[in-house]
């Protein structure tokens, strides 16, 4: 999955650049010191300036499912994720490395110019050739991710993802709008959506809340109320078209 291969490459495409901005700052003293305290987060890799000054923020989330749902808990292992500014990074890549036309996917205008990181003689950087730090995944200050099962072994999650500023998270709300149209995905309600085929079929509500952005996925547009029950899908309906009214019968002579 290349998503998944430019989540793991995150810290090899940031990794030299990040040394090489603590080394200008502090010599290799500063450099030796990352042993003890590690980057907190891929953003402060990506974002080398927020190292030691810009700690994640710990996403509080709490379950809402009904009795039909239950969260999965891992044995030995963490009972959710965080998917991090690379993931998110990644997310919005992926698009143009899934073999699918990407004409009117806009989630990462001028997306050549953006995505790669060039030598001043258009060479491809050889310290820092990804960036990951483009507008629709800057600004992630920590995010949260809960899985859910039901009954019949079909799943469902919910992601919490707060931002810097308000403006942030309006804006990854913007991108991730483009990437459910990408996949297929058909407005069924206000901040509700659903890709009807493919691999990515689902319902989804998105909703944001001041820096917070918070994104729940269901099988259908029906079961987002079991997976978080605060979620209002707001599906629009159809207004029946009324009957046509019989013309009077004409009368015999």
């Amino acid at each position: 999955n290349i998503g998944v291969y430019f989540v793991n490459y995150q810290p090899y495409s940031d990794g030299p650049a990040f040394i090489a901005a603590q080394k200008r700052q502090g010599g290799w003293e500063a450099v030796n010191d990352l042993y003890d305290a590690p980057p907190q987060s891929a953003e402060q890799v990506i974002h080398p300036e927020r190292y030691g000054t810009d700690p994640p923020t710990e996403v509080e989330l709490e379950d809402e499912h009904s009795e039909d749902w239950e969260r999965i808990r891992p044995e030995s292992r963490l009972d959710y994720a965080e998917v991090g500014q690379a993931g998110v990074a990644s997310m919005f890549v992926y698009p143009w490395y899934a073999g699918e036309q990407t004409r009117g996917y806009d989630a990462i205008p001028n997306f050549r110019d953006t995505w790669f990181n060039y030598t001043d003689s258009g060479d491809l950087s050889p310290i820092d050739p990804l960036n990951y730090g483009f507008d629709a995944a800057a600004g992630w200050d920590g995010d949260r991710m809960h899985f859910y099962q039901n009954d019949a072994g079909e799943g469902g999650y919910v992601w919490r993802l707060v931002w810097d500023s308000n403006a942030e998270a309006a804006e990854f709300r913007e991108a991730y709008e483009e990437l459910l149209t990408y996949w297929g995905a058909e407005p069924v309600g206000e901040d509700t959506y659903r890709i009807a085929d493919g691999p990515f079929a689902d319902a989804f509500h998105v909703s944001v809340a001041g820096d917070t952005v918070t994104i729940v996925n269901a099988p259908s547009v029906g079961e987002l109320t079991e997976v978080r029950s605060s979620v209002d899908p707001d599906v629009e309906t159809a207004t029946p078209t009324p009957a046509a009214t019989p013309a009077p019968a004409s009368e015999t002579p």
